[in-house]
């Protein structure tokens, strides 16, 4: 990691609303989310992505991710996507 990196502590996991979506709608989700982040990705360089599942779930919460980038642009570009409506 670079001092002149921005890097991303992002705790994620699914709502309890997930489970109540068809089989065919949380793949829609899952298929448009990963377009979006990869894309996000690769316009602003993202240098790394490590994930980690938390031994215990908190809350809603079961997996933790460092997200780097060289800019503070591609950090607030990735948590934009990360939040985009419906997820």
């Amino acid at each position: 990691m670079s001092n002149d990196t921005v890097v991303v502590l992002f705790k994620g996991g699914r709502l309890p609303s997930w489970h109540g979506l068809t089989s065919a709608q949380r793949d829609d989700y899952e298929r448009t989310h990963v377009d979006l982040m990869l894309s996000v990705a690769l316009e602003h360089k993202m240098m790394r992505l490590e994930g980690y599942r938390l031994i215990g779930s908190q809350e809603h919460w079961g997996r933790f991710w460092v997200i780097e980038f060289p800019t503070l642009s591609g950090a607030e570009a990735w948590i934009d996507a990360e939040i985009e409506p419906p997820f």
